[in-house]
């Protein structure tokens, strides 16, 4: 359906879809005096769109709340960072004083990055050792979940990467 659940019944089961979603943000921000909307994504970067979309164009909705804070609540992303892929998209706010279409924040690639560092210990007399350090930021420190860093993880990471039969941590 178009119209999203109320926010008591979404929060009685515990989901809903990206417009149910909102929706309890909304309310819940709104409740403790946070002005928030919710706001409409589309497909498509602004400059793309040849007309005034209708509403079927839109495919997702997020959060808009004072000063210019977006969120996405089916996204692990902190509030004012936006996964990847909405960067830059057209939003349309449905009500408050924001009303109407904006254009998302795209912070750029340097906001989001992964760097990985190796140390590569060569002994003479024993296995080589490496110390991979994986360090993400923006988004992307959201995105990697530090309970899938098992060891079973990290020796199948090794068995590609390196062909090492052993990984210790």
């Amino acid at each position: 359906p178009l119209k999203p659940y109320p926010p008591k019944v979404v929060a009685e089961r515990g989901w809903g879809d990206c417009k149910d979603q909102a929706a309890l943000v909304v309310a819940l921000l709104r409740a403790v005096g946070v002005p928030a909307s919710i706001a409409l994504v589309g497909d498509a970067k602004l400059e793309e769109l040849e007309d005034m979309p209708g509403l079927d164009w839109f495919s997702h909705a997020i959060v808009q709340c004072g000063d210019g804070v977006w969120a996405d609540p089916t996204q692990p992303a902190a509030p004012g960072e936006l996964p990847v892929q909405l960067e830059g998209r057209a939003a349309l706010v449905v009500d408050g004083p924001d009303r109407g279409l904006h254009v998302l924040p795209a912070p750029g690639s340097q906001a989001h990055a992964l760097q990985v560092h190796r140390k590569i210990v060569l002994h003479p007399s024993r296995p080589i050792s490496v110390v991979e350090t994986t360090v993400a930021t923006g988004w992307l420190s959201y995105a990697i979940d530090p309970e899938d860093r098992s060891k079973e993880w990290a020796q199948a990471y090794a068995d590609h990467h390196f062909e090492s039969p052993l990984v210790t941590r």
